[in-house]
Parts: C-alpha cells; sequence; structure tokens
C-alpha cells in the first residue's frame, strides 16, 4: 500500500534488509539458531525456551524469536530453529548508524550465505552489453525481474512483479497472494515485451506456483513486513534472459540518504497504466529529516520501509512487487565489475503525487 501525504514527493518502499527469508523447511529439520547453536527447526508453540521468552512480550525475545524463524507450516504457523535459550547469550554486532556511505566503507559486497541461494558467482550480474540508456530497459537488463499472472475465470492478466533469488524462488509483496477473485497461477521469467515476439522469446518461460508464504508478521494496514516467497513448481535454468538476484545480508548497512537506486517493470508508466515493454527508472533516498516531515512518526510506524522520491523521470507506478536494486563493485580476478543487490519492492502508486481518474 503507497503511504504519502497530500503536496509530497517523498513516497517509502520496503526495505530488503528487514527481510524474513521463509523457505520450506519441515518440522524437525536442522537448523542454526541466532547463537550459532544446532537445533531443530519446529512450530514456535512446540518450543518451550522461545514460548516462554515471549511471554512477557520482552524486546529482546520477541527479536531473538523473529531472528530464529526458519520457515512457516499453514497449519502450525510459524517455525523457529529451537535450541537451548530463548534470548541471544553471544554478544550483540553492533548496531548501524545512518551516515552517508559508499560501496568502499563496507567492503566487498557478497550475498547471504545460504544453500538454498546462488553464491556470489551466479548473481546479480547483467549480461554483457544488456544495459541501456533510456527508459526503456534492454532485452537482456534486469534479468531477474519476474511478472506475476492470475486467473480470473477468463483470460487473466499478469498483475504483481517479484524477483527471482534461486532457481525456484521468486520474492514478492505479500500483497499480491491475495488479490480479489482471482488466483495466483504462474510466474513468467525472461519476458520483454508482451504483445509481440521478440528475440529473446524463446527464452521466456511460464512456470506454475507450487506454494506461496506470506511474512507471518504482515500488516495490510500499515504496510509492514509486506513480502512473501513463491515456491516454483519446477527448478528454472539460467539463462542471458533469467538470471537471479543477490539479496544483502542481514547486517548490511540500509542504502543512506543520497544514494540513487534503480527499479524495473511494467508499471513505471506517468500515468501508472502497465507498458508493454520493460521499462526502467531511479529513485534516490531522502535523508531523515525530510521523511520525518512527510511521515510522522517515520522510524515507529515503518520500521521495514525507506523513505525516497523519483529522479529525473517522474513516474507513478502501476504495479506491486517492482524490486528496487543497487549495483556494488566487485573485484573479481582483478577485474572491476558490477554486481548488483536488492534493496527493496514498490508497492503500487509509489511516485504518483495525484490522484489518477
Amino acid at each position: 500500500m503507497k503511504k504519502r501525504l497530500e503536496n509530497s514527493n517523498l513516497f517509502i518502499f520496503i526495505c530488503a534488509t528487514y527481510f524474513v527469508l521463509v523457505f520450506s523447511a519441515d518440522n524437525g529439520d536442522p537448523c542454526v539458531t541466532p547463537n550459532k547453536e544446532n537445533g531443530k527447526c519446529i512450530p514456535v508453540n512446540s518450543c518451550d525456551v522461545i514460548r516462554r521468552a515471549i511471554a512477557y512480550f520482552n524486546p529482546e525475545a520477541m527479536e531473538f524469536a523473529k531472528k530464529s524463524q526458519c520457515g512457516y507450516d499453514n497449519n502450525e504457523g510459524p517455525l523457529v530453529c529451537c535450541g537451548s535459550a530463548g534470548r541471544l547469550t553471544t554478544p550483540a554486532p553492533k548496531t548501524t548508524t545512518m551516515k552517508p556511505i559508499t560501496s568502499a566503507d563496507v567492503g566487498p559486497a557478497k550475498p547471504i550465505n545460504h544453500l538454498l541461494l546462488p553464491d556470489e558467482t551466479s548473481c546479480g550480474f547483467h549480461p554483457e552489453g544488456s544495459r541501456k540508456p533510456g527508459i526503456i530497459a534492454g532485452m537482456t537488463e534486469f534479468p531477474w525481474m519476474a511478472s506475476l499472472h492470475y486467473d480470473n475465470g477468463g483470460k487473466g492478466y499478469f498483475g504483481c512483479s517479484g524477483v527471482l533469488i534461486n532457481h525456484r524462488y521468486v520474492l514478492t509483496a505479500a500483497a499480491c497472494l491475495s488479490v480479489p477473485d482471482t488466483k495466483l497461477d504462474f510466474v513468467r521469467l525472461g519476458e520483454w515485451q508482451f504483445s509481440e515476439k521478440t528475440e529473446v522469446d524463446d527464452a521466456v518461460i511460464d512456470v506454475p506456483v507450487a506454494k506461496m508464504t506470506s511474512h507471518p508478521y504482515y500488516s495490510k494496514r500499515s504496510g509492514n513486513d509486506n513480502i512473501a516467497l513463491l515456491r516454483l513448481d519446477t527448478k528454472v535454468k539460467y539463462s542471458d534472459s533469467i538470471r537471479p538476484i543477490c539479496l544483502p545480508p542481514m547486517d548490511f548497512p540500509q542504502p543512506p540518504p543520497g544514494d540513487v537506486l534503480e527499479t524495473s517493470g511494467w508499471g513505471l508508466t506517468k500515468d501508472g497504466c502497465k507498458s508493454d515493454v520493460k521499462i526502467k527508472a531511479e529513485i534516490v533516498i531522502s535523508d531523515y529529516d525530510e521523511c520525518q516531515k512527510a511521515f510522522p512518526r517515520y522510524r515507529q510506524r515503518y520500521p521495514n520501509q525507506i523513505c525516497a522520491k523519483p529522479t529525473k523521470y517522474d513516474f507513478c507506478n502501476g504495479e506491486t512487487g517492482i524490486p528496487v536494486v543497487k549495483s556494488y563493485t566487485k573485484n573479481t580476478t582483478g577485474d572491476l565489475d558490477e554486481q548488483w543487490f536488492l534493496e527493496g519492492l514498490l508497492t503500487k502508486e509509489f511516485g504518483c503525487t495525484k490522484k489518477r481518474k
């Protein structure tokens, strides 16, 4: 859901550094707790140490429970990595203050180290020569883009967007999982232009959705934790048109004020109507004072979202789930390459400064 004040050109988007990744873990699967202890992935109500710790809503215990989440079961609810403690027993990392930084300040950017996620050699790279100037994206530019198809009893339509994060999962907004009178039936990957056949169409694939998992703390009212995972029915093969984005580690700093991020999709138009071809735009991170003025109690009300605005190209986003990405210079084998990381997701009407008719 879009959040803004009248006469303000500031908007907020979902921040990737707060994502809680919920892969399809089963009861009893081995896992590692926030205390770096071997544990078992089980329903939170079955984990006595965590259940007792959060009984009095202690903030530290609640945070530990969130970090312990290892999966979600449709019948049992959230699964947590259960060990011998319900609170952090190892020294907590120092908090990162919001200050102007560059990629050089944080060292080489590396994606999350997870068995189910691609390593740093296979995520976040544009095919050579794919980057094009202007607002029309190159045919294989932003190869991690996914378009979600909905069955409405008729011809169906492509609504929300998402982003490919590995061979089997697409990340999108939780709001995209419950569109009234429709069924989310498949995800399209490798698309550039919907209406006409192009030279990249041989790489376009439609993959059925096997399972949908919304963030257990998603709030439709506030828009916080508006994140979800789609498990695809089959593994997808990477190509120039289909590649995963890198996910930043949880301790990676948020983009600072003034940082320019990129976004791409089919809804980044002046009027919010669907574009036939993939287009791209830039947004700039706003400073804290601007955000606090536009959104009272900004940090308290929107802890999982970041305040930003469009740059040179003004647009009114017409689709939810469009990825926001940032590139970092990666030093590989002596060469400097750009590697792209997911920073967040745009919701519908980001950038809209007046109501559309």
